[in-house]
């Protein structure tokens, strides 16, 4: 998994070359670090210039398919919750009736299974991403969320609602483009 590479030190610089094995100058205690880490930081650059995209893209997809499970499960929740009617608690009494309800709804019990569906692959997503970079991209559930409420709840969206999506895709977009 890590790339043939000879680093050369040369007034205070490191060439990257690529040749069959890995090779270090002699390291003293102080730039022993220094020597590994660019060594690791070199053969990591050279293994995503030769797969990185395909990668990239796969995992891209599971962002994706995670966005869509997310706003899945909130669709069926909102579908569950419109069949439970309006409630109120007026004391401890009343919520142990509710959570029976609840518990016997099957759009609330599919819309619990994928949010926790959509958590596991969340857990998987982040074991191989930067959070800083999968966590904006998550930003597209809300896209979706916007989109199958239209379709499956029959929600009307306004002119700001269409402006907020596109807004929301451009950063997305934004976020992406290298």
């Amino acid at each position: 998994f890590l790339a043939p590479l000879t680093l050369y030190r040369k007034v205070g610089f490191f060439i990257y070359q690529k040749p069959d094995i890995i090779t270090l100058p002699k390291p003293d205690i102080i730039t022993l670090p220094l020597h590994i880490k660019i060594a690791l930081a070199q053969s990591k650059k050279a293994y995503y210039n030769q797969s990185g995209k395909k990668e990239m893209r796969h995992l891209f997809i599971w962002v994706v398919f995670y966005c869509l499970l997310l706003a899945s499960s909130q669709i069926t929740l909102k579908s569950g919750a419109s069949q439970l009617g309006g409630f109120t608690i007026k004391g401890l009494a009343d919520i142990f009736p509710l959570l029976l309800r609840i518990i016997a709804n099957p759009m609330i019990l599919l819309g619990t299974l994928l949010m926790a569906s959509s958590f596991l692959l969340w857990v998987y997503i982040l074991s191989w991403l930067k959070l800083g970079l999968v966590f904006p991209l998550t930003a597209m559930t809300y896209i979706f969320v916007a989109l199958l409420s239209y379709f499956f709840l029959a929600e009307k969206l306004s002119l700001i609602n269409y402006f907020g999506i596109v807004l929301v895709a451009a950063g997305i977009f934004f976020l992406l483009y290298k």
